[in-house]
């Protein structure tokens, strides 16, 4: 019986694990043709991984080692495949993957890849006694798979498995508490486990979310733990092996020696999560009274249906002319999708001041609007679109975007700045601004000079020059 888990102090000196992000140059340019730059998708994937980590309660961390475009070309091989071949390779010093491992001094390689043979990725799972554990670190990753995908393989590195009952069935276990948790009682499952567990009555449940958690009792999804000490509880195999996973490229070079005590068994330090609070709705429901989560695509005219809410799973359109004020959005939180305000009445956006995710922005034909000032959100990993918003005269106030995928700022006749552009550091599918008459002033001081390059720029005023 495991009672220990409950009660630990908190451990905060393990070094981050170093990821090293390998692109096969057929993934590169595929990604490349979508509006995708390498090393900012490699950040952001890496990234991910991090806050899914301590949002579950584990004190340790990733960062990024490096992002590299293989010269190799990518073989014709399915994606178990391929991570036997990755396997293989690090192990040869001469070998173009173990160098660059080397370069970077990563602990574990991610390879990206294009291929749409199932399944959209995989990895070795480790379980921190085999010697051979430092040359099987790498997972492999097609290129488009859903985001959620990445940080899964690289949890599988840290010994993190699927969900129980799955193990079960295919008479693979590890660890008893190792593995991913379903909540059917809230639509949900977590990022280890599998949506096809999430059943009511014996039926599947289509409606079945991935929540971005390891399994974690001591962390909650609207009310529901997220996990059984027993037989759910990643974020404490992820924990307990983080000091041995930040050290294996020590131990592939030699410049450390293999030891089984590297990889401790618990008790291990945990800190408090992140909870998912409230109460969840399909967007697809009539009645959204008392819902703070509504799961689906949401399109309303009536933004009083929305008070209240504060997550929505995919994309929120607001539209027409009843949308005059969002003061009834003022719990909204996050957009998992993209964010459409259309056709609107909206002199201004007052009413998200506490967003704070989007996955794409689009403003677009509100004649009325004539500032974005309410706007805090600091990155749109999808597209960012400002179009045809006749009164909009500045991009004032502490929008403060930093990094995006597509951005256009496209048709305003009367704008003048874009003030809150100015931080701007990065944008992965291309920047274009244009149709902008007055427009002289067009300084994007921290653009990284890459994008800066490639900015599509004409009928704008004189002097524009980002």
């Amino acid at each position: 019986m495991i009672t220990w888990l409950a009660s630990c102090l908190v451990e905060r000196d393990v070094d981050p694990a170093r990821i090293l992000v390998v692109w096969s140059p057929e993934a590169e340019a595929a990604a490349r043709r979508a509006g995708h730059l390498v090393d900012l998708r490699s950040q952001y994937l890496v990234d991910l991984a991090d806050t899914v980590m301590a949002d579950s309660g584990v004190t340790a961390s990733v960062e990024l080692a490096g992002a590299e475009v293989l010269v190799e070309p990518e073989p014709p091989l399915v994606p178990r495949e391929l991570l036997a071949l990755a396997r293989q390779r690090l192990t040869d010093p001469a070998s173009e993957l173990a160098t660059l491992r080397a370069r970077h001094r990563a602990d574990v390689v991610a390879w990206i890849v294009d291929t749409d043979t199932a399944p959209s990725g995989v990895a070795q799972l480790l379980d921190g006694r085999s010697p051979s554990d430092p040359f099987d670190a790498v997972a492999v990753v097609q290129w488009d798979a859903p985001e959620l995908v990445f940080p899964h393989e690289l949890f599988h590195v840290y010994g993190a498995d699927h969900s129980w009952l799955q193990q079960v069935a295919e008479g693979e276990l590890v660890e008893g508490y190792g593995h991913g948790w379903t909540a059917p009682g809230v639509l949900a499952h977590t990022i280890m486990a599998d949506a096809s567990e999430c059943t009511w009555a014996g039926a599947p449940l289509s409606a079945c979310d991935v929540v971005p958690r390891l399994s974690n009792p001591a962390v909650q999804a609207w009310g529901e733990p997220l996990g059984d000490v027993r037989t759910a509880y990643n974020a404490c195999v992820v924990q307990q092996r983080a000091r041995y996973v930040s050290r294996l490229y020590e131990l592939a070079t030699g410049e450390d020696r293999w030891d089984a005590s590297l990889a401790p068994s618990c008790p291990v330090v945990l800190g408090p999560g992140r909870d998912l609070e409230g109460t969840v709705c399909l967007a697809e429901s009539a009645d959204w009274t008392g819902c703070t989560d509504l799961r689906g695509t949401v399109r309303v005219e009536d933004p009083e249906r929305l008070r209240g809410v504060e997550r929505v799973t995919g994309d929120l359109l607001l539209s027409g002319p009843g949308v005059g004020s969002l003061a009834a959005l003022s719990g909204l939180r996050s957009v998992g999708g993209t964010l459409t305000l259309r056709d609107t009445a909206l002199v201004d956006l007052a009413g998200l001041e506490q967003l704070e995710r989007v996955g794409g922005l689009v403003i677009e034909a509100n004649p009325a609007l004539v500032g974005l000032s309410a706007l805090r959100v600091a990155e749109v990993p999808g597209s960012l679109l400002l179009v045809g918003n006749a009164g909009l005269r500045h991009l004032d106030g502490p929008v403060g975007i930093e990094r995006a995928g597509v951005l256009w700022v496209t048709r305003h006749p009367v704008l003048e700045d874009l003030a809150a552009l100015r931080g701007l550091r990065g944008v992965s599918g291309g920047l274009a601004i244009w149709g902008n008459p007055r427009l002289v002033d067009c300084a994007l001081p921290e653009l990284d000079e890459e994008v800066r390059q490639a900015v599509v720029l004409f009928d704008n005023g004189e002097g524009c020059v980002p």
